[in-house]
């Protein structure tokens, strides 16, 4: 069974079976056995914290946790922890063959991500992105200047007031 921490601190079980299923499916009709999940959660934060609500609603029972504060504490580095282990769970509740290929995935997925984020950051912090989107900038910015001149010489406007 795999946990996440929330903004609190407090630590929150998934677990991933045919009951937990059922019970998101008929909660918030998200299906957790659709090979599309990941995307959709990883995509949602909103639905995937209701998932996680769902999946943990018997812990925030016991601890007087409602909904609503368990969404409060779901934020930030908080929200891809939960991803990470709702899809862990996923991934093991499969058949073997199936969660081989899932974990491979999972991993695959993370070093894809990883290298994005890095690629990004290198972008990010290049001088000639940045000359680039000077560059951008400046032409937007006289695109718009011409719109705006454009706008007292187009047909039918007026330069006078209205009582001239």
């Amino acid at each position: 069974m795999h946990s996440f921490k929330d903004t609190n601190g407090t630590e929150w079980a998934v677990a991933v079976n045919v009951a937990t299923v059922k019970r998101v499916r008929q909660a918030i009709k998200i299906d957790l056995l659709d090979p599309k999940i990941s995307a959709t959660l990883a995509g949602d934060p909103i639905a995937l914290v209701d998932t996680l609500f769902v999946l943990c609603e018997d812990q925030a029972k016991e601890r007087g946790v409602s909904d609503e504060q368990f969404g409060a504490a779901m934020a930030g580095d908080t929200i891809a922890h939960a991803v990470d282990a709702l899809l862990e769970e996923i991934v093991d509740f499969s058949r073997p063959r199936e969660r081989a290929r899932g974990k491979k995935a999972l991993k695959k997925m993370r070093e894809w991500n990883d290298r994005v984020q890095t690629m990004l950051d290198r972008k990010q912090d290049s001088p000639e992105v940045t000359a680039k989107l000077d560059d951008l900038m400046s032409t937007v910015e006289a695109e718009v200047d011409a719109r705006i001149a454009d706008v007292g010489n187009s047909p039918g406007s007026s330069a006078s007031s209205p009582g001239d």
